[in-house]
């Protein structure tokens, strides 16, 4: 990328950066270039940061789509200088269209969007071009990057009827909102249309309660018929001595999660995972001779299900009067308020997302260890809902959720001296300190003697 963008400086020409991943709600940095996606260690993956770009990007005139979820973080970057389309807000979620029964995944609705608002503008192009004033060249020059972004605005609101969820964020190069899009975003649109339809059309899948058809009502739940399968909750997954034990348990705690309406499919941390837990359900995937495969996912199985369950304890801690998480549709809240055009469910949206970021902020629920996938967010949405449905005041929330960062210190204690007193952690920070002791030998009476206990 950095070469490319050294030699666009020398031509004069922009740079259209394309980046697909998925995004990081604390440093909104993008997993990209490995397969995470079927692996799920998010951990040891590479990852895109705003600093790395920056570097990267130098002086060029670039102008960078971006689809991940939290991905406005990068619009909103004052060290940032380059041309941003964001798919999400800095701290919303990226929405995707309900996955194709073939292929099991699904693309980007801004990004729709974004093509319709192109094929708009140059059909537009077409109907003026050879009016007088009107050259190829002069139409490049009329639209500005301020109305294509209330273009692809509009467009959204005509594909998605929950378009507010997306936050869709824009940044503009040196704050040049009035200069041509065309000339700013470099995005070629000769014979884009033609190209765009030669695309083959792939059924969805019919999912009531992600359907984003303005034309269509809400409804709909995700938890499957599974009356063959015994349902699992938080069974702790340990090492069996055969491979078709492990498998049994995975699919008992497949079953558990599937019915515990864990969040939709066309959300970018859903959509792989969600294809292989029908697929172990189905019985189409087996997992022959690939343990590690399926001992991660039922990690991430466990992961998940013990955030709901955690959700739960400290709702009845606090003695709020509400459903348990695993019973808790997060969807049949939120959508019908983003739906609405009234100001008390736009009210209503902005306290969970102010008590959301307060949970989130408190650090109450823990977040994914490498291969369990990524961080998981039910937990804090189901949380916030039960607070705001109890009728709290901010005053009282707040309250609320000191006491269970207390309550969460409190259950944390015990593991972490665990860990300071394990002989790996002794190992480690016997390491780390043995530069400070050889330095210091000559003040020491006991010299040289190493911090691990002896057995």
């Amino acid at each position: 990328m950095e070469d490319e963008c050294k030699e666009a400086i020398k031509a004069e020409q922009s740079v259209l950066l394309l980046v697909f991943g998925h995004g990081d709600s604390r440093s909104y940095g993008v997993t990209i270039g490995s397969n995470s996606n079927t692996e799920f260690r998010e951990l040891s993956a590479p990852r895109l940061t705003i600093n790395r770009l920056k570097i990267a990007v130098g002086k060029a005139q670039c102008t960078l789509l971006i689809t991940s979820c939290y991905s406005g973080g990068w619009a909103v970057n004052p060290d940032l200088n380059s041309t941003v389309i964001a798919a999400a807000g800095p701290k919303a979620k990226s929405q995707s269209w309900n996955a194709s029964l073939a292929r099991g995944f699904s693309g980007s609705i801004v990004a729709s969007a974004i093509c319709d608002a192109i094929f708009a503008s140059e059909i537009e192009d077409e109907k003026n071009l050879g009016k007088p004033g009107m050259t190829y060249q002069e139409l490049q020059t009329t639209e500005t990057y301020a109305e294509m972004g209330c273009l692809v605005h509009d467009h959204i609101k005509q594909s998605d009827r929950f378009h507010d969820q997306h936050r869709i964020s824009f940044a503009s190069q040196d704050d040049e909102w009035t200069k041509a899009w065309r000339e700013r975003s470099g995005i070629p649109l000769a014979l884009y249309k033609a190209k765009w339809e030669e695309l083959s059309i792939l059924p969805a899948q019919e999912e009531a309660y992600s359907n984003r058809d303005p034309s269509s009502a809400f409804g709909g739940s995700l938890a499957q018929s599974l009356s063959d399968i015994r349902l699992g909750s938080t069974i702790t997954l340990r090492p069996m001595k055969t491979m078709p034990q492990i498998y049994t348990m995975v699919r008992a705690l497949a079953a558990g999660y599937a019915n515990s309406f864990p969040g939709p499919n066309n959300v970018s941390i859903n959509t792989a995972f969600h294809s292989r837990v029908r697929q172990l359900l189905s019985g189409a995937d087996r997992y022959e001779n690939r343990m590690d495969n399926l001992l991660i996912l039922g990690y991430t199985l466990s992961y998940r299900l013990e955030g709901m369950a955690m959700a739960t304890d400290y709702k009845n801690l606090l003695g709020l009067e509400y459903p348990d998480c695993t019973a808790c549709l997060v969807e049949a809240w939120t959508y019908p308020l983003y739906e609405s055009k009234e100001k008390e469910a736009k009210h209503k949206l902005l306290k969970f997302e102010k008590i959301k970021d307060m949970i989130q902020d408190a650090a109450i629920f823990s977040a994914a260890a490498d291969g369990q996938g990524y961080d998981y967010d039910k937990p804090e949405e189901y949380l916030a809902i039960a607070l705001i449905e109890s009728n709290r005041t901010r005053e009282e929330v707040e309250e609320a959720i000191g006491v269970l960062k207390d309550y969460h210190t409190a259950l944390l204690a015990p593991k972490v001296e665990e860990v300071r007193r394990g002989r790996w952690f002794l190992e480690k920070a016997d390491k780390i300190l043995r530069p400070v002791k050889k330095t210091l030998r000559s003040l020491s009476p006991r010299k040289g003697k190493s911090i691990i206990p002896s057995q």
